[in-house]
């Protein structure tokens, strides 16, 4: 029985990515849109540079100084 590869568990979607100059509140409304728990940030290129995930999003957004802070590696 061969063994199960990621991707046959995989949604891609390559219009789900957000720019490291998205904002948190964009980048939290693209989550509600896509229905998806973690967003992939890429740079210029459309390299992968890092992952927005959903709880950390929150919990930034719940913070009222950090309403309109980029979305950038760390």
């Amino acid at each position: 029985m061969p063994k199960p590869c990621v991707a046959e568990v995989m949604h891609p979607c390559a219009s789900a990515t957000i720019q490291s100059e998205t904002t948190l509140r964009e980048a939290a409304k693209r989550i509600l849109t896509t229905g998806l728990e973690a967003l992939p940030v890429v740079d210029d290129t459309g390299a992968f540079s890092g992952l927005v995930v959903q709880s950390a999003l929150i919990r930034e957004l719940m913070c009222t100084r950090c309403r309109s802070t980029v979305v950038q590696p760390i």
